[in-house]
């Protein structure tokens, strides 16, 4: 620091004080120090005649050598700095080795990156290469099945108006290469292009099947084995306008006691979105009814057979009438109100009556597991037609539920109320001719529960184990008239459109019921389409 802050006091003092060295013997050129020649500063004279920087610098010299100094040293005169190198060595500086490490670990990094990328860009070349030959190879089996179909016509048609000839014994036979032939280009350009109707693109047409083979294991019916189409179901849609849509239904199944399979028509109705407001449906003709078609989508086994109201004929699943159905905010619920004929589906209207049904279904709860709770309310209100008068003729039915929905669990328990003239449930109900002419005050509860092994493992996705029960009583007031129905099994879904079930249903009765036990093995699949 010593000899930085000499240096510049020297060269400061050489600038402003000093003048030509004449002792010099003529070497400096005038107007130039010794010290300062290699800059080229212009001096200024001064009155002693020598070298105030000189002198300091020598000075200076003689104490760095008396302490020891071995980094001092006298500035070269001779040559400017810099002086025989090129302007670029002159401007290049030495970079600190820290930086040239980061440098050389980012030149690294990046060539590290691009190694990836290029492997990346080969990959995608080798896949749009077989792609592109998998289409060139598609192309010409299409090119060629268009040749082969514009040819097949032409041929045909020639054969047709040119019959063959008798030939002479020296007469040769005509080859196919010499009958002219119009190229396959102009044959396809020459027939005519069908265009489908425009409906059939607001239009889908699906399918369910319902196949079984069961045997009897109960005396009296033991080893009787059939199989059989319990169901089939041909299903048609189409969107007639934005909001008005169409659904077609029908329907094949024995129902007679000869065995004929009857085709009916299940649905046949127009259902208007929006009305009056985005979460309303306006639904007329013959349609769903509130409550069968309902628990039949909590079941899932519609397959194995109806669900409990309506297999014990207290309630059917469509009937001829109007129907609205309001959507609850935020998924809290919804109900369903119709007015319908009352007579079912497969009746006629028989008389001036008719049914109103209503359900009310309400979801609390909006996260966690409890957002599968659910709990449903249901009422009907009708009359059956032509009742000698003076006889009850009411038909009532009430239903009150709760159960659990979720991924892989489903739950549901119901009770049913009921109310109806014993004459007409007799044919279900034997028991109920000791109450023929009175009202017959029924009582019955269900429970089903289905468990999808997916809760174990991945692997159980596709099983799930079911099991259900019902207990009803025709007639409060008549005793040992009750039977009970358990089924229970586990099912198989092969994929989206085939399931099997393989289960055990059994009832039993009470001695008053006049009607036999039952007791069966099935093996159940649905089919879709």
């Amino acid at each position: 620091m010593l000899v930085a802050a000499s240096r510049n006091a020297g060269t400061a003092a050489c600038r402003k004080d000093l003048r030509p060295n004449d002792s010099a013997g003529g070497l400096l050129a005038p107007g130039k120090c010794a010290l300062c020649a290699r800059g080229g500063v212009d001096m200024k004279p001064n009155r002693s005649g020598q070298c105030v920087a000189l002198a300091t610098w020598a000075a200076l010299g003689v104490v760095a050598v008396l302490l020891g100094c071995p980094t001092f040293a006298f500035p070269q005169a001779s040559a400017p700095e810099g002086a025989g190198k090129s302007r670029a060595q002159r401007v290049a500086q030495p970079t600190p080795p820290l930086q040239l490490e980061e440098m050389k670990r980012i030149l690294e990094a990046q060539a590290a990156l691009l190694r990836e990328q290029a492997k990346l860009i080969e990959q995608l070349r080798t896949r749009v290469s077989e792609q592109g030959s998998a289409i060139a190879e598609l192309q010409q089996n299409l090119e060629a099945s268009r040749r082969a179909a514009s040819a097949a016509p032409s041929e045909s048609a020639q054969a047709a108006q040119a019959p063959e000839q008798p030939q002479g014994p020296g007469q040769p036979k005509a080859s196919e290469e010499e009958s002219p032939k119009a190229p396959a280009k102009e044959q396809a350009e020459e027939a005519p292009t069908r265009q489908l109707p425009e409906w059939l693109g607001r239009t889908t047409f699906s399918g369910t099947s319902y196949l079984r083979y069961s045997r009897e294991l109960q005396r009296g019916a033991r080893d009787f084995n059939p199989f059989e189409f319990d169901r089939v179901y041909f299903i048609f849609r189409s969107q007639l306008t934005d909001r008005i849509s169409l659904r077609y239904t029908m329907e094949g199944a024995r129902r007679d006691a000869e065995g004929d399979f009857d085709i009916a028509t299940k649905h046949f109705f127009v259902e208007v979105a929006n009305f009056p407001f985005a979460s309303g449906r306006l639904v007329a003709g013959l349609a769903d009814l509130p409550w069968v078609s309902y628990e039949e989508g909590i079941w899932g086994y519609r397959f194995q057979g109806t669900v409990f109201p309506d297999r014990e004929g207290y309630l059917t699943s469509t009937d001829l009438g109007l129907g609205w159905k309001v959507d609850l905010p935020r998924q809290f619920g919804d109900f369903h109100f119709s007015v319908v004929n009352g007579e079912g589906w497969t009746k006629p209207e028989a008389g001036k009556y008719k049914d109103v049904h209503l359900r009310f279904t309400l979801s609390p709860f909006r996260s966690g597991w409890a957002k599968g709770i659910f709990l449903g309310a249901f009422g009907s209100q009708g009359n059956y037609d032509g009742v000698p008068l003076g006889l009850p003729n009411d038909r009532r039915r009430a239903i009150l539920q709760g159960g659990y929905r979720g991924k892989h669990l489903r739950f549901m328990g119901s009770y049913l109320w009921a109310s109806d003239p014993a004459a007409q449930l007799l044919s279900r109900h034997p028991s109920l001719v000791a109450r023929a002419g009175q009202l017959a005050q029924a009582r019955g509860v269900s429970v089903f529960t289905v468990v999808n092994l997916g809760m174990l493992s991945d692997a159980g996705e596709k099983w799930e184990l079911i099991a259900r029960y019902d207990r009803l009583d025709p007639d409060r007031l008549l005793r040992d008239n009750e039977h009970q129905r358990w089924i229970f099994g586990p099912s198989y879904r092969w994929n989206r459109y085939v399931q099997t079930l393989l289960d055990f249903e059994q009832v039993l009765v009470d001695a008053g019921s006049l009607r036999p036990k039952e007791r069966r093995v099935m093996l159940q699949n649905e089919i879709r389409f």
